[in-house]
């Protein structure tokens, strides 16, 4: 399948369901430490995830095919007035659209949205060292590695590291 098929667009409190669907399915991949509870959300907690990004300083992307969610990526600026320049990013793509270039739009169409806020100069991600292809990515659109949180999260009863990275303009 070619991600041309794919629309990268903001995200609208229309998608709940369909975001709790693209939810349910990593968590049955169990990648379930990208969640804040021991279940999958509910679409009521995607509709509140979705209104968490109406802030001015916050966006979220979905990568939609019709009516289906098959990735996302939101970035959340800090509050306090002196980290203000920066925010986070999260990322992901469902297991069987991977690697076809979904993610790079994804996170081209976050830094593009960045960039173009004058307020804003740093964006920052924090990435499982055992998460290959996200390293990748990452670097590929311009992050760099700034940290390491040694043995930080645990996956499985065993504890990784997780690396933090950087994209600075």
């Amino acid at each position: 399948m070619s991600d041309r098929s794919i629309d990268i667009r903001e995200a609208v409190t229309g998608d709940a369901k369909a975001l709790a669907e693209y939810a349910g399915a990593l968590f049955a991949e169990r990648l379930t430490t990208m969640f804040l509870h021991d279940s999958p959300p509910t679409q009521e907690d995607q509709l509140r995830f979705i209104e968490g990004f109406e802030a001015e300083n916050a966006h979220l992307l979905v990568a939609a095919r019709g009516d289906e969610i098959v990735g996302m990526a939101g970035f959340k600026g800090h509050g306090r007035p002196q980290l203000r320049h920066a925010g986070i990013i999260g990322f992901g793509v469902a297991q069987p659209c991977r690697r076809q270039g979904i993610g790079l739009r994804l996170l081209n169409g976050l830094i593009a949205w960045a960039e173009a806020d004058p307020l804003l100069s740093r964006i920052e991600c924090d990435v499982f060292a055992i998460n290959t292809p996200a390293l990748s990515l990452l670097e590929k659109t311009g992050f760099e590695r700034e940290g390491t949180m040694r043995r930080a999260i645990e996956v499985g009863g065993e504890k990784i590291d997780n690396y933090l990275l950087a994209r600075i303009w």
